[in-house]
């Protein structure tokens, strides 16, 4: 996935970074591994549309951010499930049991990723910030 640009770019200026607008067809009910180079947003939104309600990705996020976790829904924040290394398997069966909860997330501290819920519900919108 290639992000859009923004057509204003000086070395001074840093609005010309890429914009954060992905697209990108997917199937459901798989898990999938996004990376990215260079800076990450501040702030991400994601939506899985088109998608029927009882669907649902997870997506695997290298949270490398120095800023504090938080994943909202509507303006509701979510509580983490925290895990390790060392309890990674705990942590899938933690997710594959709330596959039908928008939002619902693991956050591995030890090696800074995030894995979280997107479902098709028309309401789920995950902001990761």
């Amino acid at each position: 996935m290639t992000p859009f640009m923004d057509n204003v770019y000086h070395d001074y200026d840093i609005s010309g970074q890429r914009l954060p607008r992905y697209s990108s067809v997917i199937r459901t009910n798989e898990m999938y591994k996004v990376d990215n180079i260079g800076r990450k947003p501040a702030k991400w939104k994601w939506q899985l549309q088109y998608a029927e309600p009882d669907e649902y990705v997870i997506v695997e996020l290298d949270y490398t951010v120095s800023q504090s976790l938080m994943i909202s829904v509507n303006g509701k924040k979510i509580k983490p499930f925290m895990a390790t290394s060392t309890n990674e398997e705990e942590a899938k069966q933690v997710l594959m049991s709330h596959i039908h909860e928008c939002g619902y997330h693991a956050f591995f501290w030890d090696y800074t990723i995030i894995k979280f819920v997107l479902t098709g519900e028309k309401d789920c919108v995950v902001v990761v910030e």
